[in-house]
C-alpha cells in the first residue's frame, strides 16, 4: 500500500517531531532542525517494492542529521537521492557535496551524515540494502559523490527513477520489483563507471555487458527497428551470445523490450498533458507500428485496452480530487 505522510495533519508546534518520527519509521534514527524557524511543512509519498523503498519528499528548509546510536546493527542501508527541485548540501565521511536540480547522490543511511536543505526541496529517494549493489568493491569511494544526470547513462537512470516515482501508486508489486531491479542494475553500472576498472570484479564482466545492453535498450525504445540483431551489433557480440545473457533473467530480450515499451505507453496514457494525443500516436512514439497489435498486448499486460485504460484512470483521478 502507498504511504502518504504530511505535516498538515498536526499542529505547527508538533510538525518537526512528527516529521522526525516519520523519518525514523521510514529509515534510521535521525535528528531534524528547522532551518528557518516558523511554519515547517513537509510531505512524504512512498511505496515498497521488495527490498527497495521508494520515496518522494517535498519539504521546506530543514536540516537532517543521522548519528549512530548504541545498540544499532551494522547493516548497510544505501540511499540514492535525485534532487528534483531546490538545492541541498550532503556531508558524510569528511566529504561535503553541494547538490542542485538533476544531481544524483549515493550515501550510507546507516552511517552518520548531514543533509542541509536551505530552501524548499523535492527529493526522489531510493533506499535499499547494500547487498543489492553487486560487483562494486570500492563502495566507500562512492559515498556523497555528486553524479550529474544531464547526459549518458546518468540521464537514463534519472529518467527511470522519475518514472518509478511518478507511477508507484498504480504499479503492482511484481511490476514494481521488476522496475526497481532494473533501476538498481543501471545504477550499478553508472556507479561502476565512476570507479577505477579494477573495482569491477572480474567475474562480473558478463553482468556488466548485460547492464550496458539494458541501458542501451532504455534509450532506444522509440526505435521501431530495435531488435536483437541491432542490439547485438551495437555491442559487438553475436545475437546468440546476446540471448544467452538473458537466460538467467525472468524474461527474454524481446519480452523485456516489449514490457519497457508498454510501461512508457502506460505512463503517457496517464499523463493529462497528453490527453489529446491519439492512442496510436502514443504507441508509435514507443516503437509500436501496428495499433491493433499494440492494443492486444496492452490489454494482455494491464487488463484493459489502452483507450479504456486511459478513461478509467482519468475517472479515478477526478474522483480523488476533493
Amino acid at each position: 500500500m502507498p504511504v502518504l505522510v504530511h505535516t498538515g495533519s498536526v499542529t505547527e508546534r508538533d510538525r518537526l517531531d512528527f516529521w522526525r518520527d516519520a523519518g525514523e519509521r521510514a529509515a534510521m534514527p535521525i535528528e531534524i532542525t528547522d532551518a528557518r524557524p516558523g511554519d515547517f511543512r513537509a510531505r512524504l509519498r512512498g511505496q515498497r517494492f521488495g527490498a527497495v523503498q521508494v520515496n518522494e519528499i517535498t519539504a521546506s528548509p530543514h536540516i537532517i542529521r543521522r548519528a549512530r546510536r548504541g545498540g544499532e546493527t551494522g547493516t548497510e542501508l544505501c540511499k540514492t537521492t535525485l534532487v528534483a527541485h531546490g538545492n541541498c548540501v550532503l556531508s558524510q565521511d569528511g566529504r561535503r557535496t553541494e547538490l542542485g536540480p538533476g544531481d544524483l547522490v549515493l550515501y550510507d543511511g546507516s552511517r552518520p551524515y548531514e543533509m542541509v536543505m536551505p530552501e524548499q526541496v523535492r527529493l526522489l529517494v531510493l533506499q535499499y540494502p547494500r547487498r543489492l549493489l553487486a560487483g562494486l568493491d570500492e563502495y566507500d569511494r562512492l559515498r556523497a559523490l555528486r553524479l550529474p544526470t544531464t547526459a549518458g547513462l546518468g540521464e537514463v537512470v534519472a529518467q527511470l527513477m522519475r518514472h518509478v516515482v511518478s507511477t508507484m501508486d498504480e504499479t503492482d508489486g511484481a511490476a514494481g520489483v521488476r522496475l526497481t531491479d532494473n533501476l538498481l542494475d543501471l545504477l550499478g553500472v553508472l556507479l561502476g563507471e565512476h570507479l577505477a576498472p579494477r573495482s569491477i570484479e572480474p567475474d562480473s564482466a558478463r553482468r556488466a555487458l548485460l547492464l550496458r545492453v539494458l541501458s542501451f535498450v532504455e534509450t532506444q525504445l522509440h526505435d521501431p527497428d530495435l531488435d536483437p540483431e541491432s542490439i547485438a551489433a551495437a555491442h559487438h557480440v553475436s545475437t546468440r551470445y546476446l540471448h544467452k545473457l538473458f537466460q538467467d533473467r525472468p524474461e527474454s530480450l524481446a519480452a523485456y523490450v516489449r514490457a519497457r515499451r508498454l510501461e512508457r505507453c502506460r505512463s503517457d496514457l496517464r499523463d493529462v498533458t497528453q490527453a489529446g494525443r491519439p492512442v496510436a500516436v502514443l504507441a508509435a512514439a514507443w516503437g509500436f507500428r501496428d495499433a491493433a497489435h499494440f492494443s492486444k498486448v496492452f490489454k494482455n499486460a494491464y487488463g484493459l485496452p489502452p483507450g479504456e485504460y486511459r478513461r478509467s484512470f482519468t475517472q479515478r483521478s477526478q474522483q480523488r480530487v476533493p
